[in-house]
């Protein structure tokens, strides 16, 4: 991957361990903006979901997953569970992933 890719690789995925420290969500997604990914929210049902691509010239692109649910079940109390995943895709194959999570509540 160059070097340019790589470091907006390397800056999301320090945004990410960021938010995880604060319990954060949406400032990963707007650092991705920022940084010219395209996409945005796709909620399921039990969930607060973000998706994000940014294609590169060179057959590279990066991905970003930001999700929220609740694991709970039924009679179930479980804190919900945060996770961001940041991949890197070359001609067709993934290359480099990085992913990161916390539980309780998100902090937008």
């Amino acid at each position: 991957m160059e070097p340019k890719v790589q470091n907006i690789f390397d800056t999301l995925a320090q945004e990410i361990d960021k938010a995880v420290a604060e319990r954060g969500f949406l400032s990963v997604c707007d650092r991705a903006q920022a940084l010219g990914f395209k996409g945005g929210r796709t909620d399921l049902t039990s969930a607060v979901g973000y998706r994000f691509e940014r294609g590169e010239p060179n057959a590279v692109s990066l991905h970003l997953y930001a999700r929220s649910y609740d694991p709970s079940g039924p009679d179930q109390v479980r804190p919900c569970i945060t996770r961001f995943t940041v991949t890197a895709v070359e001609n067709g194959a993934l290359t480099q992933q990085y992913e990161n999570e916390y539980e309780g509540l998100i902090t937008l």
